[in-house]
């Protein structure tokens, strides 16, 4: 591939958020809206010519259980 001019984040197999056209290329997920265990990432890259490749997906564990909630004063 030349270079990049889009990338689309694949959260669970599913695009996730809108396909990103500025370098850098990331993307913000709140990881306290996914349910717990694991989850698969992966992107999609194009380049000017349409030149298409998918990245290796990698998993990463969730554990968002514990969620905080503010204390008040008695």
């Amino acid at each position: 591939m030349e270079n990049i001019t889009a990338l689309q984040f694949q959260l669970d197999g599913t695009n996730f958020g809108a396909p990103v056209t500025t370098t850098s290329y990331t993307v913000t997920w709140d990881t306290t809206t996914a349910t717990d265990g694991a989850h698969t990432l992966a992107a999609i890259a194009w380049d000017a010519t349409g030149n298409q490749g998918v990245s290796t997906p990698v998993t990463v564990m969730v554990a968002t259980a514990t969620r905080l909630t503010p204390c008040r004063p008695p």
